[in-house]
């Protein structure tokens, strides 16, 4: 078999796609205490003969109820957020519904937000100074500020701040320089200085490719380590 058409058979089609008509629609649950193991996701019964395990296909359903007398632990429901299963708390044989879950892939309500935040000049800059002034105190943006000058005055006070951090610990002719291609070359305080804010946008990056809703900072600066300021 050639390479190409090895590939050309690994690669998904819509027909290998999961499909939510192949899900089983529920499962009710009463009296049993669900947990993950190293296995997958159980429901365990205490019996005289010891403990009996149910192993659940998580990644085959679509909602679980969970009855009276049932207890779940953590593990066992990041497993079914992941699987974009979704729970809820019954009662008995499931006549009444008191709380549910929704695992956050299922909704865009904060992208949907952040959407309309965006495409309006005029909320894309209400956020940016409602941002500022929770960073830099109230009443620190200027009336009628843009946004453009509030990146420059986020600068200013960065590199203000840089300096007065250079007198204090006694660093002469400190300069504020990042050089992707020439990390090694770079001294140990630009090192520190550039790692961290690095560290600050991978953490809500790697959050995103979890949960399949982006989220930026559309107001200030830009989620990238490139360019650290």
């Amino acid at each position: 078999m050639t390479t190409a058409a090895r590939r050309k058979l690994a690669a998904p089609t819509l027909a290998m796609l999961p499909r939510i008509a192949d899900s089983l629609s529920f499962l009710y649950a009463e009296a049993v205490r669900i947990v993950q193991d190293d296995t997958g996701v159980c429901a365990q019964v205490e019996s005289s003969r010891g403990v009996d395990r149910v192993y659940i296909p998580t990644a085959a359903l679509a909602c679980v109820l969970l009855g009276p007398g049932t207890s779940i632990t953590q593990p066992a429901m990041a497993t079914f957020a992941r699987h974009g299963t979704s729970m809820v708390c019954v009662g008995a044989g499931g006549v009444r519904s008191y709380a549910g879950i929704l695992p956050a892939p299922l909704t865009t309500k904060w992208l949907e937000k952040q959407a309309r935040a965006w495409a309006s000049d005029e909320t894309r800059l209400q956020v940016a100074i409602r941002m500022y002034e929770m960073r830099f105190g109230t009443s620190s943006a200027p009336d009628g500020v843009t946004l453009a000058q509030l990146r420059g005055l986020e600068g200013q006070r960065v590199k203000a701040f840089y300096r007065l951090l250079a007198t204090k610990y006694g660093i002469k002719r400190f300069r504020r320089n990042y050089d992707p291609d020439a990390w090694d070359d770079q001294d140990p305080v630009n090192k520190a200085s550039s790692m961290p804010r690095c560290w600050r946008w991978a953490a809500p990056l790697l959050w995103d490719s979890y949960t399949a809703e982006p989220r930026w900072d559309s107001s200030t600066t830009s989620p990238t380590c490139t360019r650290p300021a």
